[in-house]
């Protein structure tokens, strides 16, 4: 999924205040907004919008999306229409559907016991275990063994140390590409393309971590409730009604929109953020204040920020990831901008 230009919001003001080194016009819009539209035709756009996430994502269930048409239906009453390789399509709802087609892939993972866990999910919450595994990179790194290339075991060092070290902060940083888009990062355009496609190995190798189809389910009701309160807006009985019908009709979980207004996470991840709700955050102050320190100390030498204006910043950028996550979209729906194509 990838940012649209016009809705960065905070979490790119604050990307753009850490980083030099990062492309913000890297992508390009691949869809015009449409106006004036004969709104009775409704239906037709519902299907042009499934027919067209199926095209591009040919494993897609249809039927999943075909079982929930009579809530898909009353999502789009707020929705824009955009004008899509040649179709007029929902662009929220286009997003909606590659929400619950990734989750029921997550689920079928989940479900697969020879698939998963594997790579770092089978040993993230046995600290002994990553440590051993520190320890292993370690001698690869420094030890007698002749690697032709050892830049993967030092930067599974380098990881896995962080980890032991803190693993709510390592996580923290790790998580932030789910946010904004890795690809747009100089870093990976200028070095070379076996280097670039072990840093995205590696970085896959972290993120596939250990969860449970119900916190799946979970997450994929918080950005489904959300979706429709911050984009469409809808009203909250109303977002309520259509996300749990919708939950329990593809998975049959209940839905507790009680912990929605809490604080939000993101948890764990599986290629995907997944993302938790509960009343405290799961950073404890120490942990907050120390990745405070290094974004304030990142941007002071370049922006001039009162503490206040920073410290609301700061907030907005803990607790609202799950908003700031919905601001992306489907890859499909972008370019490549021509400048960095070459």
């Amino acid at each position: 999924m990838k940012n649209t230009n016009e809705l960065n919001g905070i979490i790119n003001q604050i990307i753009l205040l850490l980083s030099k080194e990062y492309f913000f016009d890297y992508y390009l819009i691949n869809f015009k907004p449409i106006e004036g539209i004969d709104l009775s035709k409704r239906n037709n756009y519902v299907k042009n919008t499934i027919d067209l996430y199926t095209k591009y994502h040919t494993e897609a269930d249809i039927n999943k999306f075909l079982q929930i048409g009579e809530y898909l239906d009353k999502i789009v009453n707020f929705d824009s229409l955009i004008y899509f390789d040649t179709k007029i399509i929902y662009k929220e709802l286009y997003k909606i559907l590659y929400l619950i087609d990734t989750t029921i892939n997550i689920q079928k993972l989940l479900n697969n016991s020879d698939a998963y866990p594997k790579d770092f999910a089978e040993i993230q919450t046995d600290l002994r275990e990553v440590n051993r595994l520190r320890l292993h990179h370690r001698k690869n790194i420094i030890g007698k063994l002749k690697l032709t290339d050892k830049s993967e075991s030092r930067l599974k060092y380098w990881l896995s140390t962080l980890y032991v070290k803190n693993r709510n902060v390592t996580k923290f940083f790790l998580y932030l590409f789910f946010i904004s888009d890795i690809e747009k990062l100089r870093l990976l355009r200028d070095i070379d393309k076996k280097t670039k496609k072990m840093l995205e190995n590696l970085y896959n190798w972290f993120i596939l971590q250990k969860t449970t189809v119900p916190q799946v389910v979970k997450s994929l009701a918080i950005l489904l409730y959300w979706e429709q309160i911050k984009f469409l807006k809808t009203k909250k009985n109303e977002a309520e009604h259509i996300t749990e019908a919708i939950i329990y009709k593809l998975f049959k979980e209940p839905v507790n929109f009680y912990e929605f207004e809490n604080e939000i996470w993101i948890k764990s991840s599986v290629y995907f953020p997944i993302f938790g709700a509960s009343k405290e955050y799961n950073l404890d102050e120490n942990e907050k204040n120390f990745i405070k320190e290094i974004f304030k100390k990142e941007i002071s030498p370049n922006v001039k920020i009162g503490d206040d204006k920073f410290n609301m910043m700061f907030d907005a950028f803990l607790k609202h990831p799950h908003t700031q996550f919905l601001e992306k979209y489907p890859e499909e729906l972008f370019l490549i901008n021509p400048k960095y194509s070459s």
